[in-house]
């Protein structure tokens, strides 16, 4: 019995005569099946705030009573991990099983606002706390929250591209008009997470909710979506259009036809949605 439902569709079925490069488009359902209990998965959940100067006020007070809600939520066997970052870096909650409640609340209502953004710092920490999992079967989902610009645009990229082998999910939450989109949907699109943009601090709560809801609705882990093309078909790009948009990375085969992508995990009862875009050689009419 499959674990995975597929759906195909092209976009047409047919060539055109004697055209080069044509281009052709291939729509991809992916349903985990719903006659096979796969069980849960415990969460490992990583929690990254800023706490630069801008965060002074409401901003800090609501990402506090987010946090704590979200740890509250968890089940025991669920990990967790609180970082703070400003000019420097703090483990607020060492990596542990969310069991340990009494002690990780009051730490979180200790967290208050510093100088200076290095979000990079704030990532490789909680990163590294959270490997501490490392050889489980868990969901890897780090949670990232700032304000503002940060340093070390490049590094925090460097960072997150190498915990991409880790198989984490990172979904960033921009709060106000200042911080810096485009770094943080490269984040959010490079390990497929999702980005937020918040315009109050109040909206904080609901969609760390939403978000730590969605990761525990994950099924199916470390899946690879594999293409075998026709001789000289060429594939242009992948890219996830459903539940959120993503362009994918592709690994070429030594036969130079085949193609892993990197597709990260599925949810069930919820199908996702992948297009292939494919360039097509020249074709003599009749059938292929």
């Amino acid at each position: 019995m499959a674990e995975l439902d597929l759906e195909c569709k092209l976009s047409r079925n047919y060539a055109l005569e004697n055209v080069a490069d044509s281009l052709a488009y291939l729509l991809i359902k992916a349903t985990p099946n719903p006659t096979i209990n796969f069980g849960s998965l415990p969460l490992n959940l990583g929690i990254v705030i800023d706490v630069s100067a801008s965060m002074r006020g409401d901003k800090i007070r609501y990402a506090r009573e987010a946090s704590k809600f979200v740890v509250e939520s968890l089940s025991p066997d669920d990990m967790v991990s609180v970082v703070i970052f400003s000019d420097d870096t703090r483990v607020v909650v060492p990596h542990s099983k969310a069991r340990e409640k009494s002690t990780m609340l009051p730490a979180i209502d200790k967290i208050r606002p510093a100088s200076g953004t290095r979000m990079y710092k704030g990532i490789e920490t909680a990163a590294a706390e959270m490997r501490k999992a490392a050889g489980l079967s868990c969901i890897n989902f780090m949670i990232i929250l700032t304000d503002g610009e940060t340093e070390g645009e490049e590094q925090c990229l460097s960072v997150v591209q190498q915990e991409m082998r880790n198989r984490f999910t990172i979904s960033t939450f921009g709060i106000g008009d200042k911080y810096n989109e485009r770094l943080l949907k490269a984040i959010a699109d490079a390990t497929l997470g999702k980005i937020y943009h918040l315009q109050t601090a109040e909206q904080i709560k609901a969609h760390f909710e939403a978000e730590v809801k969605a990761a525990r609705a994950v099924m199916i882990t470390n899946v690879t979506l594999n293409l075998s093309l026709a001789d000289g078909v060429g594939l242009e790009e992948v890219n996830r259009i459903f539940p959120n948009s993503a362009k994918l990375e592709s690994i070429i085969g030594a036969d130079g036809k085949t193609y892993a992508v990197d597709i990260n995990s599925l949810a069930i009862n919820e199908p996702s949605y992948f297009g292939v875009k494919m360039v097509l050689p020249a074709r003599a009419s009749g059938p292929a």
